[in-house]
């Protein structure tokens, strides 16, 4: 296809070597090098930029020097992509277990307008006001970054049942399933899946094919994999094959 995504990032990638060859170029002489219109050149500018990579001025693009790049921002921005499509699986009348983990977090701002109870271990879930959902907090131990962990956190999720968690992890693999780096977290974590009809893991490139420390699901457990583009076919394919639903959030 020709805007296959494929396509996409083989282009963004070849204004990426361009800019490394070069120090700036405008929008309307790269649309020429390119052979393609300035309007697809300005989409690919515009998705660059917001991964941090280029910095654009008056038409003109360049590459951001390594210490100008915020490190935090093209994963952020990656994170809240994905929070967002798993948001769209929650509807009216649901009750949806959020666990601690950022990425998970970032499904919240987007299920605050629907008639749903949210139930979370992440104590940052308390600065949100005037919704139309209703946020129940767990109570428990907080060890770090407003997280609750705990005999009480675990009980609150084992007195209700679930229609849909969303999850996040630290690390995610066919053979060593979905893992967490925090103790605390662990026992935790596998009570929000054992109590949910259905589970939503939600995971970033980076996250493929490691291990960290506490398994806390198999991939069994899920029901829908949300991930980028930027995860290898292959790695994709094997997950395929071993039955998992994956979504791949393109990021525009």
């Amino acid at each position: 296809m020709k805007n296959s995504i494929q396509v996409i990032k083989k282009r963004r990638k070849q204004i990426i070597d361009l800019l490394n060859h070069t120090r700036e170029i405008s929008i309307s002489e790269l649309s020429k090098k390119m052979k393609v219109s300035e309007m697809t050149i300005r989409r690919d500018c515009d998705y660059l930029s917001k991964m941090g990579k280029i910095s654009k001025k008056r038409g003109v693009i360049s590459l951001v020097a390594p210490e100008e790049i915020p490190l935090s921002q093209p994963v952020s921005y990656i994170k809240q992509s994905l929070g967002k499509e798993a948001a769209r699986y929650i509807h009216d009348g649901d009750i949806v277990f959020i666990n601690s983990s950022s990425i998970a977090f970032d499904a919240i701002p987007h299920l605050l307008t629907k008639d749903i109870i949210i139930v979370t271990n992440n104590g940052y879930a308390g600065n949100f006001e005037n919704t139309k959902s209703k946020v129940i907090l767990t109570g428990g131990e907080i060890h770090h970054k407003l997280i609750m962990s705990g005999d009480l956190a675990t009980k609150a999720f084992l007195s209700l049942r679930a229609n849909y968690a969303i999850i996040g992890c630290a690390g995610i693999s066919i053979n060593q399933g979905i893992s967490t780096p925090v103790m605390e977290e662990a026992e935790v974590n596998k009570t929000i899946i054992q109590q949910s009809q259905k589970v939503i893991v939600v995971a970033d490139y980076s996250k493929f094919n490691k291990f960290s420390n506490f398994t806390i699901g198999t991939i069994k457990d899920i029901d829908l994999l949300i991930t980028d583009t930027f995860v290898e076919n292959s790695v994709i394919n094997e997950f395929i094959k071993a039955g998992v639903n994956v979504i791949q959030v393109p990021l525009k």
